[in-house]
């Protein structure tokens, strides 16, 4: 399998970030939306410039959508 086959897009910085912006929602470490966008904010800063590729950002926007569907609005979504 190839280094760009999906079973080795974990590893990935976005997925990675957004993955952990996940899990403090989902554990209760973040219950604000104050305290989501302030940790969306700074897991942010740390990836790379660009953007994430085409299939990444629409994991991540169909992973929000299916699993925070009443906080789409507060989480972070790669532009």
């Amino acid at each position: 399998m190839s280094a760009a086959s999906p079973s080795h897009q974990g590893d990935d910085p976005w997925i990675r970030g957004y993955l952990t912006l996940r899990a403090a929602v989902l554990s209760g470490d973040l219950e604000t939306p104050e305290e989501i966008t302030a940790y969306a904010t700074e897991l942010r800063r740390g990836l790379p410039t660009g953007g994430p590729a085409p299939p990444i950002a629409a994991f991540i926007a169909a992973d929000i959508k299916v699993t925070f569907p009443v906080m789409a609005d507060l989480l972070w979504t790669p532009s």
